[in-house]
């Protein structure tokens, strides 16, 4: 799938392009949105659970 690559790569590229990497403002800042994104995914990640989840319990109860 496209996020899980996305979420990979955008945090190294931001190290790599940012040329203000180190100084505690640019930090916090970056590392607030990894923390977005790292969230982002988990409830992406809990949604596709829950479906999956829900297709098991109407798959069974239909037996």
């Amino acid at each position: 799938m496209f996020f899980p690559r996305i979420l990979l790569f955008l945090p190294i590229a931001l190290v790599v392009g940012n040329p203000l990497f180190g100084r505690s403002e640019i930090t916090a800042l970056q590392a607030a949105f990894v923390s977005l994104n790292t969230t982002f995914y988990n409830f992406h990640q809990a949604c596709n659970s829950f479906a999956i989840d829900v297709d098991h319990a109407h798959s069974d109860s239909s037996v």
